[in-house]
């Protein structure tokens, strides 16, 4: 079973203070989208901070991505992925450990603003190749099977085993509805959006 953080959550940041304020801001992250119950109401893409103000000023540019077609076929397409704060988080830590100018940052996202501009699907590179901790199928059999079986799976599908979903677009994706979580302030303002537009 899949604990609410990664593991290995803040060892790649050196400085003691700013992994103590990471792991804390992430945690909180966390635990306010579980309150509100908006597991699938909001995605997040883990990035850096310098990273995150670009994107959040020219779109996020696509990258090598694969769909996932109705016969089940596989194409290649372009792409970015998002996923869950656990997710988010330990990519943000990985691009953050090869670029030691810059801190991990975590950009949030509502999902029906990203399905207004992409289409939202499984996330093959996560199922293809799990990293050890951040998906379901290293922890349980049932889940190895169902995604071993070959049959339809949903973004919610890929989100809830894999922690993990691909947003098809070919173009820079403008995020006007989404913020960097540089502070729980910032996805308050999601959150509250959410729930008066429901």
């Amino acid at each position: 079973m899949l604990t609410r953080l990664h593991h290995e959550i803040g060892l790649k940041i050196d400085d003691e203070d700013g992994r103590r304020e990471w792991v804390a801001l992430v945690t909180d992250i966390a635990d306010r989208v579980d309150e509100a119950g908006m597991g699938e109401e909001i995605l997040f893409h883990g990035t850096t901070a310098n990273k995150a103000r670009a994107i959040m000023e020219n779109g996020i540019r696509p990258t090598d991505a694969f769909e996932v077609l109705s016969d089940g076929s596989e194409v290649m397409t372009t792409g970015s992925f998002w996923g869950t704060v656990r997710t988010a988080a330990w990519y943000a830590e990985d691009k953050a450990f090869y670029r030691p100018w810059d801190a991990p940052a975590i950009i949030a996202c509502p999902v029906n603003f990203l399905q207004t501009y992409a289409t939202l699907g499984i996330d093959i590179p996560s199922r293809d190749f799990p990293h050890p901790g951040l998906t379901r199928l290293d922890y349980e059999d049932d889940v190895r099977a169902r995604w071993a079986a070959g049959r339809e799976r949903t973004w919610q599908d890929s989100l809830a085993d894999l922690g993990a979903v691909t947003a098809l677009h070919e173009y820079d994706l403008p995020l006007d509805q989404a913020v960097v979580v540089d502070r729980i302030e910032s996805l308050v303002r999601i959150l509250q959006v959410r729930v008066f537009s429901a």
